[in-house]
């Protein structure tokens, strides 16, 4: 169950890229990711794959081949320094001993969480205009997100144990309520 609803994610994001206007392509990146928990994500060797890092991959990939030659598109310092962090980090895990594995595992983490996004929004918000379209989709999910996180915080169980997704885990408490972990 869990494989299929992460390959209907992967297409989600396939089609709805494909399908949109090159301009709201960070809709469906935005509108996918909620659904992309970390209880989703499974081991490929060493390395963690999670729905998100496949929905990020799929959507910039999209975005690349659609847009290409980027005209507005020149890189600045922070895209270099943007790629540069997970590199950095990665060597650093390295060079403090762990093994190649961990390393690998901590740079594409932060590539995942960082860089991909980042271009992603970078490549798809060109305008104001474009900033001003990505605020509603970005509201609407935020309010649907804060709904499932303060009942995931009082009640401890998260919306895809419900959809029989991924089975009870044990989530952390503090303060008296439960750490919600809506994606």
């Amino acid at each position: 169950m869990t494989n299929l609803f992460v390959a209907a994610l992967v297409i989600s994001a396939l089609m709805g890229s494909l399908l949109v206007p090159r301009r709201r392509i960070g809709w469906v990146y935005v509108s996918i990711l909620p659904f992309c928990n970390q209880y989703l994500g499974t081991a490929l060797g060493t390395v963690n794959v999670y729905p998100s890092d496949l929905v990020a991959v799929v959507v910039l990939g999209v975005l690349l081949i659609r847009g290409w030659p980027f005209r507005h598109f020149r890189f600045s310092w922070p895209d270099i320094l943007i790629v540069l962090i997970p590199v950095c980090f990665g060597l650093s895990v390295a060079v403090n001993g762990a093994p190649p594995g961990q390393a690998l595992q901590s740079w594409v983490r932060w590539t995942s969480w960082w860089v991909l996004p980042y271009f992603i929004a970078r490549l798809s918000i060109r305008t104001f205009r474009d900033w001003m379209d990505l605020r509603r989709p970005m509201l609407y999910l935020g309010v649907f997100l804060s709904i499932f996180a303060v009942y995931e915080a009082l009640s401890g169980k998260n919306l895809f144990y419900f959809i029989g997704v991924v089975g009870a885990g044990e989530p952390g408490r503090k303060f008296g309520l439960y750490r919600a972990h809506v994606c």
